[in-house]
């Protein structure tokens, strides 16, 4: 079942977290409310790992492994 990793400012930050879980084969998907932007995963037992990615993001949201490639225009 979907489980909520936690909030983040922006959906620019929700969908680079997204990618990044995505990168270590985690599922995840992001929602945006009047109190900002969720992250939920989609698979409850990589849910440690992802609260692990979630913290380094917090940490440092500007990191490289947080890059997302731009879509081609």
């Amino acid at each position: 079942s979907m489980r909520l990793l936690g909030r983040v400012g922006s959906i620019d930050d929700a969908r680079r977290l997204a990618s990044a879980l995505g990168g270590q084969g985690i599922r995840a998907e992001f929602r945006s409310d009047e109190e900002g932007v969720s992250v939920w995963v989609l698979d409850e037992d990589r849910l440690t790992a992802a609260r692990g990615e979630f913290a380094a993001f917090e940490a440092d949201p500007t990191a490289d492994r947080f890059r997302v490639t731009p879509l081609p225009e």
